[in-house]
């Protein structure tokens, strides 16, 4: 059995390998979109094929405006989504050098957060494009 602390899995730039935001959560979405293969012989059950795939990261990390040089945070990725620049995404635990998930992602989305007596933080989300590696 493999026990692993949250805290421990990062997300990175992959290309510079710089870990992306100070991050505070990472989510990471692997779909299938079925395909509805149901008909009159399948007795009353649906019957459904794998279709098209996709994947997705979510982060959530503290605001910092004056990164610097090695990090990569809100100004550098909003650049990226103003740009529509991709961004080569690896999710990887750097106590244990090992790499899980690694694709190609744009900027969908990044929201940020400042509520009264309380850090200013931000969610980004980013979407797949073409494969994500294991």
């Amino acid at each position: 059995m493999s026990v692993l602390n949250g805290s421990d899995i990062l997300l990175y730039d992959a290309d510079s390998n710089f870990p992306l935001m100070c991050q505070t959560n990472v989510t990471i979405t692997l779909n299938d979109a079925m395909i509805d293969a149901t008909c009159k012989q399948s007795a009353g059950y649906s019957v459904a094929l794998p279709g098209l795939r996709d994947f997705a990261f979510t982060a959530d990390a503290l605001v910092d405006f004056n990164e610097g040089v090695s990090d990569t945070g809100i100004t550098t990725l909003f650049a990226a989504y103003d740009a529509r620049t991709p961004i080569n995404i690896l999710i990887s635990n750097p106590v244990i050098p090992q790499g899980y998930y690694t694709g190609l992602t744009y900027i969908d989305s990044i929201e940020v957060n400042a509520p009264m007596e309380d850090v200013v933080s931000y969610t980004v989300s980013f979407s797949g494009t073409y494969t994500i590696t294991d």
